[in-house]
């Protein structure tokens, strides 16, 4: 590659790229996004655009067209581990942290392409020399919690295009309480491979904006959009298309307009932050006057944290989670500004659903195992029981959140 800028340029605010990385090895990726990396101002942006899935048009491509066409996810794995070791080994360096990456809306709109995709990075200083720094939360997700394979674990148990509790029903039953109408603006964080996102969107008519900080998510999730445009009639086909925009971002770190969304919905995704305060702040900020959140969340029991059982706290640390109990739930949500607030412990609720996915789960072992394999199934037995077992013990409690902004 002879990409060659005058030496010692270390002071560009942003570098842009469009439809380069395509035409590219994955070693090349890299190489490129390293020397963007030390092109870049320290707060510096780079922006690239490129077409994925595979090839956009109708038009026929001669065999040896060089094009790869990447998934999302695929891109965000390459930018993930580039790093400028410059300097110093306890200075730490450099990174590029995601902003955000989503589909480009003028494809969608003019060409129903939804494949054109756009990623904002930002370089940041790194806290911690190379060889300590510890794995991002994003990394965990995509590499661990939710690989590929994970996921399709998981809609096994969960139902088809769901990563959350008692997947397609108690989707439906609890987005009846957030009163939706026609044509409003719904941010859906922590949104998985997009479930609640579609049935929003073809049920009630509204705009989503799925996000959520796994890639792998949110590529499965591009993918099923497209998939089920396709599979339904030119009407709805167009509804998904035109009403749900997928996106893959930090909540922590990511801002939108004030005034925004008329609701924003989230399963089974706060626990994963620490700074709870800080988030249901911006939530109730980017809400509209007369704006509804609804949360439902993995907390713990009402009782003394070094009372939880050591098998719990380790559940928790492994994943990474922070769970908050029912009552410091409510508390921060009140602190946020919002009214009107419904804070339940659902844990009976949830221990039905558990052992209803339990029963199920043991009945497809056949089919699972065909599909994955003994270990995993065995892995999945032994998840759900210890979930009941936190749940009956008070460690684990299932909450559910309603608020309103005035």
């Amino acid at each position: 590659m002879k990409i060659h800028p005058p030496s010692g340029l270390t002071s560009l605010d942003v570098v842009f790229t469009n439809w380069l990385m395509m035409y590219l090895s994955d070693d090349e990726v890299q190489m490129l996004a390293k020397r963007v990396l030390s092109w870049l101002k320290v707060g510096g942006y780079f922006f690239v655009r490129e077409s994925c899935f595979h090839p956009s048009g109708n038009m026929p491509r001669n065999s040896g067209n060089p094009t790869f066409y990447r998934d999302p996810s695929k891109y965000c794995e390459l930018f993930q581990v580039i790093t400028n070791e410059n300097g110093p080994l306890f200075e730490g360096g450099h990174e590029f942290e995601l902003q955000f990456a989503t589909s480009v809306k003028t494809y969608i709109k003019r060409k129903k392409n939804p494949n054109q995709i756009c990623w904002l990075y930002r370089k940041v200083s790194r806290n911690a020399p190379p060889l300590q720094r510890t794995q991002t939360l994003q990394e965990f997700l995509d590499g661990d919690q939710y690989t590929r394979r994970g996921i399709l674990k998981y809609e096994n148990i969960y139902g088809y295009n769901f990563i959350s509790v008692g997947g397609p029903k108690k989707a439906q039953e609890l987005l009846a309480n957030l009163q939706l109408k026609a044509d409003e603006y719904v941010l859906d964080v922590g949104a998985g491979v997009g479930g609640s996102a579609f049935l929003m969107a073809k049920e009630y008519g509204v705009h989503v904006l799925a996000m959520d900080l796994s890639s792998n998510m949110v590529t499965i999730g591009m993918q099923r959009r497209v998939k089920e445009s396709a599979d339904s009639d030119t009407s709805s086909g167009r509804i998904l298309l035109d009403r749900i925009a997928f996106e893959i971002s930090d909540i922590n770190k990511r801002d939108y307009q004030s005034e925004a969304f008329d609701c924003i919905h989230s399963r089974e995704t706060v626990l994963h932050l620490k700074d709870k305060a800080n988030l249901l702040a911006k939530f109730y900020r980017w809400l509209k006057p007369g704006g509804r959140l609804l949360m439902t969340d993995y907390c713990r029991g009402e009782k003394a944290e070094d009372s939880h059982s050591r098998e719990y706290r380790k559940y928790t640390q492994t994943r990474g989670y922070y769970p908050a109990t029912v009552t410091e739930y409510e508390k921060l949500l009140r602190q946020a500004g919002f009214t009107q607030v419904t804070a339940v412990d659902r844990t009976a609720d949830f221990a039905a659903i558990l052992q209803e996915e339990l029963t199920s789960l043991q009945r497809s072992e056949r089919s699972f195992i065909n599909e994955f394999s003994q270990y995993e199934f065995d892995q999945a037995i032994q998840g759900w029981r210890s979930k009941q077992r936190f749940a009956a013990e008070g460690d684990m409690v299932w909450g559910y959140f309603l608020a309103r902004k005035e």
